[in-house]
């Protein structure tokens, strides 16, 4: 199931005719492609490709959609597509029965790329047709890409079951990041719930697999009940997520000192791979932006001066705290559109954009057609079960007074944007 606004395969279609051939190309090789060498492959089908037409399709993909990535070797550059984009793709060419070695008839391309990635591809092949688990240790490959596309693969719904083969690491990372994405774009907490039910019961003696299940599955469960279960003993997280959420919790119930204790503990376990992987949680860092900004103990510490220079939760800016930074520091307002144009804009119906524009109505910011909009997708959110980030957004707006109240009288919190920092524009 896939969370984005618009779907891979829909994506994949609306392409430019280059686009589009490049990506069945590398969703084909299934391995990292040389610039030249897919230069040289593209040209073989289309002699009128020129260089030009090569490097826009190229730009485009690298940076509208931001599926693409490269790396520079020497004097060259070698792309690779993200996995999960390239999985579905494959699907694709697979339904339509298309080889695209009979339709690009270049064997010294071709006997280059199968070197690496044909095995991967005849695997996930079979998988889609006969439901044959591949052998993991036949994929291990020098760049380890197959390592990359056989995790992900969970999240499309042709590979359901090759979960079984990923080992509890791999297959953890890939969970809590769907969990986490399904979070970001408000998909109604039943998907969620199939989503955890479906892995549960793989590695069920594996205390650190199993406790960090819990721990993400805790977090959506705040989301749409505002409640948690007790903090458990001193130390025993598993994840940052866990240290953040209860971090959060603590803010709401208005316990500043522990929340920014519990968030600064968090930040010390970045350094553990498997849980310092994208897309991280963008509510986090609206909490400990909030949390900082509420307390004059903080403004002159090392804590809140590393917030300023806009190093948040994952050591990235993130816009929601880049946001409210900007404007309750009073910046240039040039400086906050300038946050706000930045790309990739959020999803409107997403956890970062509702609360961007709760943030720019909350200082008066928001235009009125924005306010008619987002009454349309505060309806929408309301149906998902979402409460406490509908808690946040009913709070500033100003046709919702009515409904905040309620909400908050049921949840037993008042939002967290309703919070009144002190100025730190000294």
């Amino acid at each position: 199931m896939n969370t984005s606004q618009k779907s891979y395969v829909e994506i994949y279609q609306s392409l430019h005719p280059v686009a589009k051939q490049l990506v069945e190309i590398f969703a084909y090789a299934c391995c990292p492609l040389d610039y030249f060498d897919l230069y040289v492959a593209v040209r073989e089908t289309d002699r009128s490709i020129n260089s030009t037409k090569y490097n826009r399709a190229l730009n485009s993909l690298c940076q509208r959609l931001q599926a693409l990535q490269f790396t520079k070797h020497d004097f060259t550059r070698v792309y690779t597509l993200d996995p999960e984009f390239s999985l579905h793709v494959l699907v694709e060419l697979e339904k339509d029965n298309r080889d695209l070695e009979d339709e690009i008839p270049h064997s010294l391309f071709w006997n280059k790329i199968n070197r690496t990635g044909k095995n991967t591809r005849e695997a996930l092949i079979r998988y889609c047709q006969e439901k044959t688990l591949p052998d993991p240790a036949a994929l291990v490959e020098e760049n380890n890409y197959a390592g990359k596309l056989l995790p992900v693969a969970i999240h499309v719904e042709a590979f359901n079951g090759i979960e079984k083969i990923l080992p509890p690491d791999d297959l953890v990372k890939e969970v809590c990041n769907g969990v986490l994405r399904r979070v970001e774009a408000m998909i109604p907490p039943r998907f969620i719930d199939s989503w955890f039910e479906r892995f549960s019961a793989l590695h069920a003696d594996n205390s650190s697999y199993q406790g960090t299940l819990r721990e993400y599955h805790d977090l959506y469960s705040f989301l749409t009940t505002g409640h948690r279960e007790k903090l458990p003993a001193p130390g025993s997280f598993y994840t940052r997520a866990g240290y953040y959420l209860e971090a959060t919790s603590e803010l709401y119930e208005g316990d500043i000192y522990h929340s920014i204790v519990h968030f600064n503990r968090g930040i010390e376990r970045e350094s553990v791979k498997l849980y310092g992987t994208r897309p991280h949680f963008p509510l986090f860092d609206y909490a400990y932006t909030v949390a900082l900004l509420s307390d004059h103990e903080y403004a002159d510490s090392w804590h809140y001066q590393r917030l300023e220079r806009k190093r948040t939760l994952d050591r990235s800016p993130h816009l929601l705290s880049r946001l409210l930074l900007a404007i309750t520091r009073k910046d240039d307002p040039r400086s906050v559109k300038w946050i706000l144009d930045t790309k990739p804009a959020p999803e409107p119906d997403s956890i970062t954009g509702m609360l961007v524009n709760t943030i720019l109505r909350k200082y008066d910011m928001s235009p009125p057609k924005d306010m008619k909009r987002d009454k349309t997708l505060l309806k929408r959110l309301a149906g998902t079960g979402w409460k406490l980030v509908l808690l946040e957004c009913y709070a500033t707006h100003p046709d919702t007074r009515l409904e905040y109240e309620n909400l908050s009288r049921e949840l037993g919190k008042t939002a967290l944007i309703t919070r009144e920092f002190p100025n730190y524009n000294t």
